[in-house]
């Protein structure tokens, strides 16, 4: 339909203005704020409880790297279970404006904010239920965890070169 991003955002700014780039801007601050609570909350209680499983002498705040990995990739996977439902309604958000079809726009699409959020989880749930919400999860857990990983394991590594 698009003959490429530039179009989408010609057609986005003609059609429905310039705050339409930023719908679901709300939702993405819902979503990231709680899903790197629980990204950091599963890496550091992963880090304690490995390091008192294993008894180590090593320091507790720097792990091994195995320590490092295995806690990277449960923080990787604790995101994304309690991120995936706020990604999607995220996504459901962004999209309502965009609605054709037999199903056609949400009749609370026009609204802002909490409105249009709790108009698309209505939607999805009717639709789909809650495992609608969890649309996904293989590629999310799939790229989410081998990020984790390699990003809590670099900054591991850095910050024990740093202190030793």
């Amino acid at each position: 339909r698009f003959a490429g991003p530039l179009a989408v955002v010609q057609y986005v700014l003609k059609r429905h203005g310039l705050l339409a780039l930023w719908k679901g801007l709300t939702a993405t601050v819902v979503r990231d704020g709680i899903g790197m609570g629980s990204y950091f909350l599963f890496y550091f209680q992963s880090k304690k409880i490995l390091a008192s499983l294993t008894r180590s002498d090593a320091s507790p705040l720097i792990p091994p790297v195995w320590q490092a990995v295995l806690a990277g990739g449960l923080a990787g996977t604790g995101y994304w279970v309690v991120a995936l439902p706020l990604d999607t309604i995220k996504s459901l958000v962004q999209a309502s404006q965009f609605r054709t079809g037999p199903e056609g726009a949400s009749k609370d699409s026009t609204r802002s904010g909490a409105g249009v959020a709790l108009a698309e989880l209505r939607r999805l749930l009717q639709q789909k239920g809650v495992a609608g919400l969890f649309a996904g999860w293989p590629v999310a857990i799939g790229r989410g965890i081998p990020g984790a990983i390699v990003t809590l394991s670099v900054y591991e590594a850095t910050l024990q070169r740093l202190t030793t």
